[in-house]
């Protein structure tokens, strides 16, 4: 080969290694960046104070005790949110009777015959009692469902279907209106009561934020339908309590970008963690964070980090069930996330940028 061609190619090569070599850094800044878009906040978009806001609006106000069922009973109350998603009884007709009725709209023919039913309706009997059960542990049930058996990853697990427990819950708003309209005024405080005792249990121990955030919602309802029902009967108590949980509804606003907030800075997401204080759900979403710093490409050559498994490891015996079990599924994860290899990890952040 001529000197001349040689040089050619020489240059050439070096011109090639240069460009990939560009386009390699050019395209792992991209996609770091795409990455982080998806999973966490800039550090500069995370409000101050903001570990202190989780605090104050993950838990209810103490006044909430007060509105509780008197009478509770040993149980799960989570087993009704399975059964009722399974199809006990189709109770839309009562969530579109009672907005009427607040909005003052006129009943239809279906309204009506709701507002005759109502009373006798057995599966908004069986939700009332089920909200007196002392206890709601939904996360193991949920994981045992069988579209869950293969979850490898933590945003694979299907949620319990909420939506249906909120239309039981207004169901429930639903017939204290009709006791209240009776004349029943201490019947329809025990169903709000009820719905009140669902919230709290969904706020205080379900362990997925969209849990929590339905509680909350349940709360509000039974918040708005008490003062209803203080205009009505004159108790002073009723409507001061409502109107602080109201207020504390109002104050304590929404996640906001909490949630990539911890994942942004998870040591902050490890004390958050830690606090047993806090509701289930913020607890068990800052160790979920964990795993995803994880999710970066400059981390996945070697896998998910020691100290990080080592956190997640410390909660597997928590008190509360629902973080013991949270943990042991993460873990799980870890696990799949390493032995998927460096091109296996590769190919699931692909994925997750390309959907």
């Amino acid at each position: 080969m001529k000197e001349k061609t040689k040089k050619i190619v020489r240059y050439l090569s070096i011109a090639v290694a240069v460009a990939a070599l560009i386009f390699g850094v050019v395209f792992f800044v991209a996609f770091e960046k795409v990455v982080r878009s998806i999973a966490t906040a800039n550090l500069e978009d995370i409000p101050e104070g903001w570990t202190e806001t989780i605090r104050n609006q993950s838990t209810p106000p103490a006044v909430l005790s007060t509105l509780l069922p008197a009478e509770r009973m040993d149980g799960n109350a989570a087993e009704f949110v399975d059964r009722y998603a399974s199809g006990l009884g189709d109770d839309e007709v009562y969530a579109s009777a009672l907005r009427k009725l607040r909005d003052e709209e006129p009943f239809s023919a279906a309204d009506s015959a709701a507002w005759d039913s109502v009373l006798a309706d057995s599966t908004v009997e069986f939700l009332a009692r089920s909200a007196s059960l002392t206890d709601y542990r939904i996360y193991h049930l949920v994981l045992a469902r069988p579209e869950n058996e293969g979850a490898s990853t933590i945003i694979s697990v299907i949620h319990p279907e909420y939506w249906r427990l909120s239309i039981g819950a207004r169901a429930l708003a639903f017939r204290a209106r009709r006791k209240l309209a009776g004349g029943d005024t201490a019947a329809a405080v025990r169903d709000i009561r009820s719905v009140f005792a669902l919230g709290n249990h969904m706020m205080r121990a379900d362990p997925f934020f969209e849990g929590w955030a339905i509680g909350r919602n349940l709360i509000k309802l039974a918040a708005e339908e008490a003062e209803n029902i203080s205009t009505v009967n004159g108790d002073t108590d009723l409507a001061a309590a409502a109107a602080e949980i109201l207020h504390w509804i109002e104050e304590s606003g929404g996640m906001g970008v909490f949630f990539e907030a911890m994942v942004a800075l998870p040591d902050s997401a490890v004390q958050l963690a830690g606090e047993e204080s806090l509701a289930t759900a913020w607890r068990s979403e800052a160790l979920a964070a964990l795993i995803m710093t994880q999710y970066r490409p400059y981390r996945i050559w070697g896998g998910i980090q020691d100290e990080v498994r080592e956190v997640v490891t410390s909660f597997v015996d928590d008190a509360d069930p629902q973080i013991a079990g949270r943990a042991a599924f993460i873990l799980g994860t870890m696990d799949s996330w390493d032995e998927m290899g460096v091109f296996g990890r590769w190919k699931f952040l692909w994925n997750v940028v390309g959907s």
